[in-house]
């Protein structure tokens, strides 16, 4: 005998009397061997799981009062064992229940606008973080180029430039290039549309003492503050790009933007970022040493060790050859209280290959085999690679805290 029973979502997910369980006297659903393992996605908008939770949303926000019903949901009752096994309806079944299950940590439950589910949370982020227009697709993040500037050409950081073609046109150019910050029209437009679509946005850009990206990012501001949070994560190149993916970690756990920015002005502050030049030539060409001091440099092999304090580029120490340079690295890493391997971290190169990364890496094995299977590598662009030159090594970390 087959009975159909209309029953609206509270009844499905609710213990009360009225409920599915309660009025077939069953202990709980059942999925049975059988059945495929969870497959609905939520990366793109056109994927089940935001199809089916804006289908809810479209609903409750035309009539809250309304009840809503899923597609038919198909259970075999199990008088043994006192379950409702599900024959048809397990993934629809299976993403409400991990959608009331993020419900419940929410704060305000009376508030359901407020609450930001991960589909909603967006990361806006500029070029400056070494990541590539389609390295950020992939990651589902918003990308804002800087310009670099050689001359009278102007190019998009990581969408028109890429980090080898910039190195190639640095090597071969008489001229030396410079990078502009993004304007803040630039920014207005993706605010405009996180506000359009009722998302919500964490920005995150380069060190304000590096450039006036983040001040860009702020004079935009300006009507979105409801829906805009912009973090200042007063680094840069690798050391941004670490935040980045920290951010990442947080939105795919499911953290609203407000809680993913508490959680990186917290955070920033463990980050290491310690690199190894190979040559002066370009320090000199920008203007930041002297000639005399970059000739005596190179017929000393001094090779500079610098990090990032404070939102500014800073020299830690030079060392005599590659070999100190990177002995030097090592000490640097010690002195930070190590590396905290359950955060994200990054290794770089300038320049166009990266074979003296790789003998870094090998010499230093002993630093991360027992606790990463494979290292994160990443080519480092304009702007940092203008001042450094090709040659450079870097690795950005967030240290051990002593909590």
């Amino acid at each position: 005998m087959k009975n159909e029973f209309i029953y609206n979502i509270q009844n499905i997910f609710s213990d009360d009397v009225e409920s599915v369980l309660s009025t077939t006297k069953m202990k709980k659903f059942y999925i049975g061997p059988y059945q495929r393992s969870y497959k609905w996605k939520s990366e793109g908008k056109f994927d089940q799981v935001p199809q089916l939770l804006n289908d809810i949303y479209d609903a409750w926000n035309k009539d809250y009062e309304s009840e809503y019903f899923l597609q038919y949901i198909t259970v075999k009752a199990d008088s043994t064992n006192r379950w409702l096994e599900v024959i048809d309806g397990q993934q629809r079944l299976t993403t409400l229940s991990l959608f009331f299950y993020q419900l419940e940590k929410f704060e305000d439950k009376n508030n359901i606008f407020e609450m930001e589910i991960m589909m909603s949370v967006r990361i806006i982020i500029d070029s400056a973080s070494d990541l590539t227009k389609e390295q950020a697709d992939k990651l589902g993040l918003d990308f804002l180029p800087l310009k670099t500037i050689f001359g009278t050409e102007e190019y998009l950081d990581g969408i028109t430039l890429s980090h080898q073609q910039f190195y190639e046109k640095l090597i071969e150019s008489d001229c030396m290039p410079t990078t502009s910050q993004i304007p803040p029209h630039d920014f207005e437009q993706l605010y405009a549309d996180v506000k359009e679509k009722k998302d919500t946005a964490v920005v995150i850009t380069l060190s304000s003492r590096l450039s006036g990206t983040f001040q860009s990012a702020n004079i935009a501001l300006d009507g979105y503050e409801d829906c805009i949070t912009i973090v200042d994560s007063e680094n840069v190149c690798l050391g941004e790009q670490i935040v980045v993916m920290y951010a990442c970690r947080l939105r795919d756990a499911g953290a609203s933007a407000s809680k993913i920015a508490k959680a990186l002005d917290q955070k920033k502050k463990d980050v290491r970022v310690l690199a190894l030049l190979d040559t002066l030539e370009y320090l000199k060409r920008g203007g930041r040493i002297s000639k005399t001091a970059a000739l005596a440099g190179n017929l000393l092999s001094i090779k500079p060790v610098i990090t990032i304090a404070d939102g500014e580029v800073a020299v830690l120490g030079k060392a005599r050859g590659s070999k100190n340079g990177c002995n030097m690295l090592r000490e640097e890493i010690a002195k930070c209280n190590g590396i905290d391997f359950s955060m994200p971290l990054c290794l770089g190169y300038t320049g166009l290959e990266d074979s003296l990364l790789q003998k870094y890496i090998e010499d230093n094995t002993d630093l991360w085999k027992s606790y990463v299977e494979e290292l994160p590598i990443s080519s480092i662009g304009s702007t940092i690679g203008t001042h450094t030159g090709p040659g450079g090594i870097c690795v950005a970390f967030f240290s051990k805290t002593n909590s």
